[in-house]
């Protein structure tokens, strides 16, 4: 049985395909089998364009609810600064996790 190099396991209970790792279609390997599924989403730019649209939403509601802009300044960057956080996050887990598969894939070929 041969298992693709988007189902090689990760973690414990974790696999690329799980994890969206791998670019493109997936499945297949080119055995021919022709078990081909759609891409991966685009996950990278659906989490920068939520923490956008989260940070103006709060700034606009800031603006409304408060008069003073020192108290706007505070309220929009204590949040922005966690969604930041959350975005970055992302990103250097899903680059860590793409590297180990290179990682394994490359130690695989010799």
């Amino acid at each position: 049985m041969s298992v693709s190099d988007a189902d090689k396991v990760i973690g414990p209970q974790q696999t690329a395909a799980a994890a969206g790792i791998g670019g493109g279609e997936r499945g297949g390997g080119g055995e021919g089998n022709g078990d081909r599924r759609p891409p991966d989403r685009a996950w990278g730019a659906i989490v920068v364009i939520v923490g956008i649209i989260a940070i103006v939403v709060l700034a606009l509601m800031a603006m409304i609810f408060f008069r003073n802009a020192n108290s706007v300044t505070t309220a929009t960057t204590s949040v922005s600064g966690v969604i930041a956080t959350l975005v970055g996050a992302y990103f250097g887990i899903r680059g860590a996790s793409i590297a180990q598969v290179n990682a394994q894939r490359a130690q695989e070929e010799g």
